[in-house]
């Protein structure tokens, strides 16, 4: 009822008359406000005018909503905004699977082929569920070739010496059906194996064979080809329904041909290229088979190819064992190369299934798997984009396509563009040293070229050792799912740059999950995470400084959600991070180290975090360690006490090694429910203001607080903080626990702290020596109020304190009726014994104290001075005990008034023979950071 009441008062509002007169300022304030420059008098506590409650924001449009995902977002982390309407979860949308492949039921699509790869002569595409023939062979000498008027007949087996190109007399080689036919003829092909080379040029001509598995071409040496198209006048030629080997090429298109179709046609095992297009050609490969090529399986140079229905597969190295690439597209020095590659397999190919350079690529609907390396052991990557002879960059784009299985990389993009678009890329394998295994790869080029790469839709999945990693280079992810990265070091996606040359990517609606390692790993670079979820990895994201030099990296995160990663969910060293309203919950204990901590910052990091949530880690929410950090209306809950004991919200520290000290600034924001510590500070600097800490120190073993500072092993380096206009309630065993530390309580209610599980403490301000070294803790408390605490409202044992219009009330004594002092300074014999501690020296200033329920004041062994102040209401207002042989004195107080209900009296110390609280077992000082 005390925390709704507490809302209630703080943020109603204004009053609902306009008209109201303005409050006259007061004289003087009641203890426990604080006199304005005005005249007016401020409440203690989060400020009554604040926009919004401690742990929520303000939105753009108005209203306050609660740390963490922003309700105003179109979708949650991990979806993204559909044209029409409605949210997409990351991933290929089932709509978008191409023809030929159906939905995986996993965000994937999945082709349609056989289970098993087909036998040589056969093959399958997407879409077909068993191996098939080429083309079928019909029936008859010349199955199902249309029959023009001008059509040319070649049949091989024709016994006559009279061919004159009709069905009854054939020819008996197809190059004579070629030079006998009329431009755009069809010259029809019987059973049969002919001899090379096939030369179409100055006519169109169409070479239509019954079928391959009934008709061959084969080349001969010291010709190009066993078919060779060229020039101009042979626009619009074709071949379809043969079967093409040789010592050299199966097809050759030169000198400007255009509009050349190959259709249903095989081409196995030749001594070189499988088809090559040149300078100024334009082919189309259609429903074929190029299998066991040697080199290049299709390859357009400055020229125009589109393999479609296809099946390249096979590709032999040459004999220094290299290349063996499936299709190659390269320039000619000047003039770029365009391939579409639709609706076609590319398999078993060596050192890329599709190499671009300098050239524009286009891939829809196709299956590119199971590149081999090169004889060097190195490549076998899927994809290269990259640029070559010109050094003008390639283009790519892949869409509605799968890429698996490949080795090194699935698609690498060096100084080039790329776009991969509803597209799987998986089961990259790494090399033989164990070396790669890169789903996708951007990087600069020798030439300081940067790739630029969009990935949108994509899954990429399974790969060995990086699933999209970025070298500086540029990169955008948008509704992807990167997951599952299986090898060493397993990261979902890596942004690396140096001291020269940053990366830059943009990540949004994305998910990253279940990957070995890290899930995000930025290093050296500039990046933006927004929507994205992080999910089951080894770590969320890191970021990270480059090596050498060194440059920091600078990166966003917003609207992000990290739950269930494992060792630390998020990860800043030396480097700067922005996070807006994100949530990073339930971290899973990893390893040996028994960590499961939410988040980390260190070495020299500057974080700014607003309207963010950490909830549900074990051991640690917050971590922050030689490091600057803005925390603003953000939430830190339900840390656990688990692994290293410890169970702290935020923890801010030094450096273990070096001592370098944190700088921290806390405002406005919720601290709630954590076990050990909400927070807790050592060896560093932090402001705490306008903020709710409550319900912490929950962890069964008398330990905690709602807020801690000091505990240093290193008296010269001690803990400064200041904790203003904050409201702390309901914490276990401790509100504020100050050792051996530097510490300003200013305009802050500490009330209602519990005893702790054995029924003792529940202090609402404790403050005392370092048992460590005998530091004295020096604290001022101005302008709050400490009430309804149990054993004492404010504890000093062998430190420096003093009191300045407090109010003190309502303490209570613990579960064995003992103690129950407003104010009490005391001593301890560790302390006394150890170091030959001086007494504690309190000044109390114009403040009141109340209703506590044994002594107002309670005197041991020390020196309180006590001016202006009223004590009412307690069994004894001023009590005195001598202590370890320390004479109690209350001397220069003056002006102060003692009795019940109303003080009006004189006030008189006294000696009831009573026992002072025991100090706290002093807190741990830092620990190491991961």
């Amino acid at each position: 009822m005390l925390a709704v009441l507490f809302v209630l008062l703080a943020f109603g509002g204004c009053s609902d008359d306009p008209e109201a007169p303005p409050v006259p300022p007061a004289k003087s304030c009641a203890a426990g406000e604080a006199l304005l420059e005005d005249g007016h008098c401020l409440s203690p506590g989060p400020p009554l005018d604040m926009a919004c409650p401690p742990g929520e924001w303000e939105m753009p449009g108005g209203g306050c909503a609660p740390a963490g995902l922003p309700p105003d977002r179109a979708c949650p982390p991990g979806e993204m905004e559909k044209e029409g309407g409605g949210c997409a979860p990351a991933g290929i949308p089932p709509e978008m699977c191409a023809p030929g492949f159906v939905p995986d039921g996993n965000r994937g699509c999945e082709a349609i082929l056989p289970p098993e790869g087909c036998p040589d002569g056969m093959m399958a595409v997407p879409g077909d569920t068993a191996c098939r023939e080429v083309s079928s062979c019909g029936a008859g000498d010349w199955g199902d070739i249309p029959v023009e008027a001008t059509t040319q007949f070649v049949n091989a087996a024709y016994p006559g010496n009279d061919s004159d190109g009709t069905q009854a007399k054939p020819w008996k080689t197809i190059q004579a059906g070629v030079t006998a036919a009329a431009t755009g003829a069809i010259v029809a092909v019987a059973a049969g194996t002919y001899t090379g080379p096939v030369t179409i040029q100055g006519k169109a001509v169409n070479v239509w064979g019954r079928c391959p598995a009934l008709v061959e071409i084969k080349g001969i040496l010291g010709e190009s080809a066993a078919v060779v198209i060229s020039g101009s006048a042979a626009d619009t030629s074709g071949v379809r329904g043969v079967s093409l080997t040789g010592p050299l090429r199966g097809v050759a298109v030169y000198n400007d041909a255009r509009n050349v179709v190959l259709e249903q046609i095989r081409i196995h095992d030749t001594g070189d290229f499988g088809v090559e297009a040149r300078t100024g050609t334009e082919v189309r490969l259609v429903q074929s088979l190029v299998e066991r090529a040697t080199m290049i399986g299709v390859s357009a140079e400055a020229a125009n190819v589109t393999v479609e229905q296809s099946e390249v597969r096979g590709t032999r190295a040459n004999g220094g064992g290299n290349f063996g690439r499936g299709v190659n597209a390269d320039d000619d020095g000047a003039t770029p190369s365009q391939v579409t590659l639709r609706r076609s397999i590319l398999d078993g190919n060596r050192e890329a299934g599709v190499y671009v350079g300098s050239s524009d690529l286009l891939v829809e609907g196709t299956v590119i798997r199971g590149t081999l390396t090169s004889g060097s052991g190195t490549r076998g990557v899927g994809v290269v984009a990259q640029s070559s002879t010109s050094q003008a960059r390639a283009h790519a784009t892949l869409t509605g396509s799968v890429v698996e299985d490949n080795h090194e990389a699935g698609i690498v993009v060096i100084g080039s563009d790329a776009t991969v678009d509803a597209t799987t890329v998986r089961g990259t394998q790494p090399l033989a040293n164990g070396q790669a295994g890169f789903g996708v790869f951007a990087l600069d080029a020798s030439n300081g070229e940067r790739a630029s790469v969009h990935v949108n839709r994509s899954i990429v999945q399974k790969n060995h050792t990086y699933g999209v990693f970025v070298q500086r280079s540029d990169a955008s992810m948008q509704g992807t799912w990167v997951r599952e990265t299986l090898g060493a070091p397993g990261h979902g996606v890596v942004v690396l740059g140096d001291a020269e040359n940053r990366s830059n990517v943009v990540m949004s609606d994305s998910v990253v999950s279940s990957n070995k390692a890290i899930g995000i790993d930025i290093v050296g670079s500039d990046a933006t995470v927004d929507g994205v979820v992080m999910r089951g990895n080894r770590r969320g994201f890191e970021v990270l400084k480059s090596a050498g030099a060194g440059q920091r990296s600078n990166v966003t995160v917003r609207a992000s959600l990290l739950e269930q990663n494992a060792d630390v969910s998020a990860f800043v060293n030396d480097s700067d991070l922005t996070m807006e309203s994100t949530v990073v919950r339930e971290t899973l204990i990893a390893g040996s180290k028994d960590r499961g901590w939410g988040m980390v910052v260190q070495d020299g990091a500057n974080v700014s975090m607003r309207a963010s949530r950490i909830e549900s880690n074990p051991d640690m929410g917050l971590f922050i360690a030689d490091a600057i950090a803005l925390v603003e209306t953000s939430v830190f809950r339900d840390t656990k006490s688990l692994g290293e004991g410890l169970g702290n919200g935020i923890q801010v520290q030094s450096d273990l090694v070096t001592g370098v000290r944190s700088n921290v600034t806390l405002r406005a924001s919720l601290i709630e429910q954590n076990e050990l510590f909400g927070v807790f500070a050592t060896q560093s600097d932090i402001v705490i203001e306008q903020t709710v800490v409550r319900e912490n120190g929950h962890n069964g073993a008398g330990e905690g607080a709602g807020i801690s500072l000091g505990s240093s092993v290193d008296p010269t380096n001690r803990t400064k903080g200041v904790v203003r206009a904050s409201l702390l309630h309901d914490n276990q065993n401790g509100g504020v626990l100050v050792i051996g530390s530097d510490a300003q309580i200013e305009g802050t209610i500490v009330r209602d702290t519990r005893m702790n599980a054995m029924g003792g403490h529940g202090r609402g301000v404790q403050v005392q020596a370092a048992a460590y070294t005998g530091a004295r803790s020096n604290v001022g408390i101005v302008d709050s109020v400490i009430e309804g605490n149990h054993e004492a409202g404010i504890f000093v044992v062998h430190s420096d304190v003093t009191i300045t219009s407090a109010l003190v009330r309502g303490t209570k004594p613990n579960q064995y009726e003992e103690y129950g002092d407003g104010i009490v300074a005391s001593v301890d014999e560790a302390s006394v014994s150890k170091f030959g501690a001086l007494p504690s020296s309190v000044a109390i200033t114009k403040s009141r104290i109340e209703h506590n329920a044994r002594a107002g004041v309670g005197n041991f062994g020390s020196a309180i001075q006590l001016v202006s102040s009223e004590l009412a209401c307690h069994a004894f207002d001023l009590n005195g005990e001598n202590a370890l042989g320390y004479t109690w004195s209350f001397d220069g107080s003056h002006d102060n008034k003692c009795g019940c209900p109303t003080p009006t009296e004189s006030c008189g110390a006294k000696s009831a023979g009573l026992q002072a609280p025991q100090p706290v077992v002093d807190t741990p000082g830092p620990v190491p950071a991961p």
